[in-house]
């Protein structure tokens, strides 16, 4: 789908978020322990992302990359800047005791940045 409000559901709902926020907030609280266990969980969500996604493609007849999904591969010192204070966001609105919603703004933060796992076939 070329459509940047896919790509950003698709963030919204990723199964990754869950265990960077994790990671984030535990080396902001220097919990190791809570380190560890968010990044087991982002490797197993990781591998269970890529397996499916493959599977996906694998059965749809998409088979080339589309304009919204290639703007997103090559970033900038500004979409470093975002994706820092989307995380430092969401590391503080974990970290307090009234939580806050920040998490969709988050993740349509982090939307707006490249995904590193993207690589346009160039030949």
């Amino acid at each position: 789908m070329n459509s940047t409000a896919v790509i950003i559901g698709a963030m919204l709902i990723s199964p990754l978020m869950g265990p960077i926020m994790g990671f984030g907030l535990g080396l902001g609280i220097a919990d190791v322990g809570l380190v560890k266990t968010a990044f087991r969980n982002f490797a197993i969500a990781t591998i269970v992302s890529v397996i499916t996604s493959t599977l996906y493609f694998l059965i749809t007849p998409f088979s080339e990359a589309q304009s919204e999904l290639l703007a997103r591969t090559t970033p900038t010192i500004y979409d470093v800047l975002i994706a820092f204070f989307g995380g430092l966001a969401g590391i503080v609105a974990s970290s307090t005791k009234s939580k806050g919603n920040v998490i969709p703004g988050v993740a349509i933060a982090t939307a707006l940045i490249p995904p590193p796992c993207v690589q346009p076939d160039t030949g």
